[in-house]
């Protein structure tokens, strides 16, 4: 089974400005964490495996860690910052080759942070839509929800 990481929602930009507290705002674009250049290295036929950690997936095998393809066009996807910001802020991994130094180190592990925090966020979002999942059916259906 092929994913694409294109249904997943757009986000915005989650670069902080100068101001504290102010975020872009603007769409996120779909950066790669690993380049496509060095995925199409180890690709077959234009795809590479992934975990697969979805509640519906780790439900169907019981709790093992699955994996599935995903073409390279989608893999390593983020999207948690605009064209601008992902080009500034993370110009010495993209610009530069990969060394290990302190700076591209942080920012892969901020890379991750941010991926994270809008998945987290996306989650709050949710809470109010399934808080109404049970609104109106008998008591017994709620606590069976």
């Amino acid at each position: 089974m092929r994913i694409s990481v294109r249904e997943e929602k757009s986000g915005e930009c989650l670069h902080v400005g100068a101001a504290a507290g102010t975020v872009c705002g603007k769409p996120a674009i779909g950066s790669h964490t690993v380049s496509r250049k060095m995925l199409l290295l180890i690709a077959r036929n234009g795809h590479v495996y992934r975990h697969s950690a979805t509640i519906q997936d780790l439900v169907k095998t019981r709790g093992k860690l699955g994996v599935k393809l995903i073409g390279v066009n989608d893999a390593s996807v983020l999207r948690v910052f605009c064209q601008e910001h992902d080009a500034d802020a993370f110009a010495p991994l993209e610009q530069v080759p990969f060394s290990g130094t302190r700076e591209q180190c942080f920012l892969l592990a901020y890379r991750a942070l941010c991926h994270e925090f809008s998945k987290k966020a996306d989650v709050l979002d949710s809470v109010p839509v399934m808080k109404s999942y049970d609104r109106g059916l008998p008591v017994s259906k709620q606590v069976e929800i």
